[in-house]
């Protein structure tokens, strides 16, 4: 499931418990949606993300290493 909007806000509008709270549980029950798929780089903050596949790219003369997207 991908994160939308749950409320549309007009001005002058009164903010509810309700709504708060719809807006933070639609963030917390898809927090896959934030990274997957990624829409901008990854900052691991210099920690390891582990579990990552070795991919081929097309060619088998070139694949992704981790460091560098291309290694041939």
């Amino acid at each position: 499931m991908s994160l939308a909007r749950v409320k549309t806000w007009i001005a002058g509008e009164i903010l509810t418990a309700a709504d708060l709270n719809g807006e933070f549980n639609n963030i917390l029950q898809n927090p896959t949606s934030l990274i997957s798929p990624f829409t901008a780089n990854l900052n691991a903050n210099s920690k390891q993300i582990t579990n990552l596949a070795l991919r081929i790219w097309g060619f088998p003369c070139c694949w992704y290493t981790g460091k560098n997207l291309l290694q041939y």
